[in-house]
């Protein structure tokens, strides 16, 4: 399977997942700390934190667990005043999202003090362009 063809054809079986391979680090066996931003939720930063080393377990969990946390009232209240949730039924911070919330990867943002979460949407194949292989 070639991990960079991530064309939207039919697509053969996957293989099986290889849990002995989730523990992997995720960047390095120093690198213990990491600050996500989405432009998408400015209001939140996510941090994962490991002092054995981040995993990429370690970021997809902080990840999911923070945009599975609920809105506070303050942040309702923020949101609220702004147009494009004025309407929206939002509980967790993952409502803020839209339809945005397939995770494309991550960065080094350009200031370098944190890494921005790449996200695409899921109910429009055009909006994963990013994803697909270059002709």
């Amino acid at each position: 399977m070639n991990v960079r063809d991530h064309s939207l054809k039919s697509s053969p079986q996957l293989p099986p997942l290889e849990l002995q391979r989730i523990p992997a680090s995720a960047l390095g066996p120093k690198f213990t700390h990491m600050v996500i931003r989405c432009e998408r939720a400015p209001m939140w930063e996510i941090v994962a934190d490991n002092e054995r080393g981040l995993t990429c377990w370690d970021v997809f969990k902080a990840l999911w667990d923070s945009f599975r946390t609920p809105l506070t009232d303050e942040e309702l209240a923020i949101l609220r005043s702004q147009p494009q949730h004025a309407n929206k039924e939002l509980d967790i911070r993952a409502d803020v999202l839209g339809h945005c919330c397939i995770f494309i990867g991550l960065r080094v943002n350009a200031n370098g003090d944190a890494w921005d979460l790449m996200l695409g949407k899921d109910a429009d194949p055009k909006g994963l362009n990013i994803m697909r292989r270059r002709r």
